[in-house]
């Protein structure tokens, strides 16, 4: 929970005034009637409604078996889709697998598996404490802008913080999350093959081989 436009601003009020080092109180940054003005708006810009969602999730899956006596065979497929809370972050994954076993002789047999994963995301910079430019990242400057902040200004750029109060060293927090364009897309690959020979009774001859293939 994150206070409203006119609590934000009582306390900036509070805090200017509490800096009398010289025994001289300072006036408060909010005139009484910058007060009422401010009240009258309501609640002011929540700065996490602005960039957090809910966020869906779509799972798809299709598989397909079958075979005869010597031959089976499965192939699958999915589809995942999931948008995240923050705006401008997603992860998206599709998949497809197929497995094939077939007895070739009754002394030999065949087996294939192959999968392939093609993922694609965006995912603005959530940050951490340790980071250098924490304080740059949305999840941290969202809950500390003022609600008296516009998001846009009269032209249509981002607004920028007032520089007399507040939490003028971050950057808007819409813009800090659906401005930047990381992509996560990778594709991958993956086979593995054997051929079995039933030697003797108990006694099996196994040659295999598999192999991994992506791009990043």
């Amino acid at each position: 929970p994150i206070m409203s436009g006119l609590d934000f601003a009582k306390t900036v009020n509070a805090n200017k005034q509490s800096q009398n080092g010289n025994g001289v109180t300072p006036p408060p940054f909010f005139s009484d009637h910058q007060l009422d003005s401010i009240a009258a708006l309501g609640f002011g810009v929540n700065w996490q409604d602005v960039i957090y969602r809910t966020a869906p999730l779509h799972n798809h899956t299709l598989s397909i078996a079958g075979g005869t006596d010597n031959t089976k065979y499965m192939v699958s497929g999915g589809y995942l889709d999931q948008q995240g809370i923050m705006l401008n972050s997603f992860y998206k994954r599709f998949t497809v697998r197929a497995n094939l076993q077939t007895e070739i002789t009754n002394w030999a047999s065949f087996n294939v598996n192959w999968s392939a994963a093609k993922e694609q995301g965006n995912a603005p910079s959530f940050g951490s404490a340790g980071d250098v430019a924490f304080n740059q990242k949305p999840a941290n400057s969202a809950p500390r802008w003022d609600p008296l902040q516009p998001i846009y200004n009269p032209d249509g750029t981002y607004h920028q913080h007032d520089p007399a109060y507040g939490a003028y060293d971050v950057w808007n927090p819409l813009a800090s999350a659906v401005e930047p364009k990381i992509d996560n897309n990778t594709i991958t690959n993956n086979l593995f093959a054997s051929l079995d020979f039933k030697i003797l009774e108990g006694l099996t001859l196994r040659i295999s081989g598999g192999g991994s293939l992506g791009d990043v």
